[in-house]
Formats: C-alpha cells, sequence, structure tokens
C-alpha cells in the first residue's frame, strides 16, 4: 500500500511539474492543471471528515499524508476520467458550473444514491450465504465496532472521508478511470476496479480490515459484487452518487449493527 502510495504522488508530481516538456505528455498536464481545484475540494472534504469523525487533535496530523494522497488520486483520476471522450465524472459539479438543470441534477444524484444503497443492502441481504458457503464466521459487527469515531453520530463524516471520499477516489476515480483509458472498455474498467476494491478489503491497513481475515472468502466476493455495483454507478451517474451511496450505505449499516 505504502509503494502504490509513494508511486501516485510521484506520477502526479512528475505529470505536474515535467509534462509539458512531452509533446504526448503535455495535453495531459494541461487538463490536470484544470483539475487542481475539484481535487483540493475533494482532499479537504477527505481531511474535515477525519477530524470531524474522530473529535481528536492527535489525528489531524497522521491525517494529512492521506489528505495528500487523495488530491493527487483525485486529479490523475478526474484527468484519466476527462481524457474518455464524452465521459464527465462529476455531473452535478458541472451543471453547477453550467448554472442549468441544478435543481434536476441534484436531485437525480440523491435519487440514485438512494438506489445505490437499495441495491448494496440487497447485497447485503444475501451475503450471509457466502459466510454459510464457506464456513466461516459472521464478525461483521465485531468490524464495525472497530471505526475510531467518537459516537454513532459522527461515524457519518468519518465514513464520508474514508469510505465516501477516500475509497471512491482511489477505486472508481482513479483505477476504473485509467482502466477504462487503458482498455477502452467500460465493463472491464468496472469489473478490474471491484477486483482491485475486493482485494484492498483484505489488507492490513486499519483494524477494521484485520477483523476481515477471519472471513477472507466471504468477505472477498461481497465487496467484489458490491464494487461492480460502484463501478456500474459511478460510470452511468458519476462520483457525486458513488461517494453518498457508499457512505449512506455503511453508515445504515453500522447503525444496524448489534451492539
Amino acid at each position: 500500500m505504502m509503494i502504490f502510495c509513494c508511486i501516485a504522488i510521484l506520477l502526479f508530481l512528475l505529470l505536474l511539474l515535467f509534462g509539458e516538456r512531452s509533446s504526448r505528455f503535455a495535453p495531459f498536464q494541461r487538463l490536470l492543471k484544470k483539475n487542481l481545484l475539484p481535487a483540493l475540494v475533494i482532499s479537504l472534504l477527505y481531511f474535515l471528515g477525519q477530524a470531524i469523525g474522530t473529535l481528536r487533535l492527535d489525528s489531524i496530523l497522521p491525517s494529512l499524508p492521506g489528505t495528500v494522497l487523495i488530491f493527487c488520486l483525485a486529479a490523475l483520476g478526474l484527468t484519466f476520467a476527462k481524457s474518455c471522450p464524452g465521459y464527465e465524472p462529476l455531473p452535478a459539479v458541472a451543471c453547477f458550473e453550467r448554472k442549468s438543470g441544478r435543481l434536476r441534477k441534484l436531485g437525480s444524484v440523491l435519487l440514485f444514491s438512494a438506489l445505490l444503497v437499495a441495491a448494496l443492502f440487497m447485497i447485503g441481504a444475501i451475503s450471509p450465504m457466502f459466510f454459510r458457503l464457506f464456513h466461516e464466521p459472521d464478525l461483521r459487527s465485531q468490524a464495525a465496532s472497530s471505526l475510531p469515531a467518537a459516537n454513532n453520530f459522527l461515524a457519518f463524516p468519518l465514513l464520508l472521508a474514508g469510505a465516501g471520499v477516500a475509497e471512491e477516489s482511489m477505486f472508481r476515480l482513479f483505477f476504473q478511470s485509467l482502466f477504462r483509458c487503458i482498455f477502452k472498455r467500460s465493463w472491464a474498467a468496472i469489473v478490474l476496479s471491484a477486483l482491485c476494491f475486493a482485494l484492498y478489503h483484505l489488507t492490513p491497513f486499519n483494524a477494521m480490515y484485520q477483523v476481515y481475515w477471519q472471513f477472507p472468502l466471504s468477505q472477498f466476493f461481497s465487496v467484489f459484487f458490491a464494487g461492480l455495483v460502484f463501478g456500474v454507478f459511478y460510470e452511468k451517474f458519476g462520483f457525486e452518487t458513488t461517494v453518498l451511496g457508499h457512505t449512506f450505505s455503511d453508515y445504515i449499516g453500522v447503525l444496524l449493527m448489534p451492539g
């Protein structure tokens, strides 16, 4: 994970600082510069969510490297996405910039976010099948209890930062957009980003993911199918929808978990 973070930040710096020296990368660099402001907003949303969700001053400095990483991933991901002809990763933001159809687009984001939540809960409803199939214990409540939020109310901004902004910036905005540019096939990008998403949830990234190792196969397949759903919604409805849908689905799941 650390290696990937360093590569992403280094790639961002190289393209931003030296891209104009190459005729091949100069158009990409110009587009990258246009995406710095929305990337900054995305990274600040992550930072504020982390700070508010933990209510601890000693968590601010540790969250700065993650904020830098989210900024780089968001800038690169937006640039990859906008390099694909006819694709807009931030449709709601684009409507506000054009000052047309803003209320309708905002309503559609909320509607499709709710549909995404419903689809994810359908996957959650069938996930016990995986636990029975692989004879693994269902320890999702234990995993959810490892969230460092001060209380359930403050779990929302923390999940907005981590599940919503961070994971969607990495797996949909960055990886899916990158795979779309490479393979020129949206279905391939969706499947590959979902695979990365599932594998990521079995890394020793935090206490929650360490609990997942006690039911790795069930976790992998359930997250992979969820990643496919996220990928389709990102492709069809944009980044704003997946961020809201991801955040609310995880937050409702935390609230419904038995104590």
